[in-house]
């Protein structure tokens, strides 16, 4: 007896799988964006830093993560064109 997640292949989510798995992920960058955040104020206190560089230091921060998302992003679109061109494969 075959069961309807049979007809899928192997490694293949479904569409709905799909929007919450991405969901998620975008949920997670977001609260992961800003969790720096909290400890600017910790950090100071503890090292008497003025709020001309605590601003630095969040701007470094969001800066950072910028070029590291631009850098990045040639990968990750190769990656889904593979994704993608391996699924199509799968499905003939």
């Amino acid at each position: 007896m075959s069961s309807s997640l049979d007809a899928w292949p192997k490694g293949v989510m479904t569409r709905r799988a799909s929007i919450v798995f991405q969901i998620a992920t975008l949920g997670t960058v977001a609260m992961f964006a800003s969790a720096p955040t909290p400890f600017y104020r910790i950090y100071q206190d503890h090292w008497h830093l003025s709020p001309v560089m605590v601003t630095t230091v969040f701007s470094a921060y969001a800066l950072n993560l910028l070029v590291a998302l631009h850098l990045l992003s040639p990968s990750a679109c190769q990656l889904s064109s593979q994704a993608w061109q391996s699924r199509r494969s799968a499905c003939r």
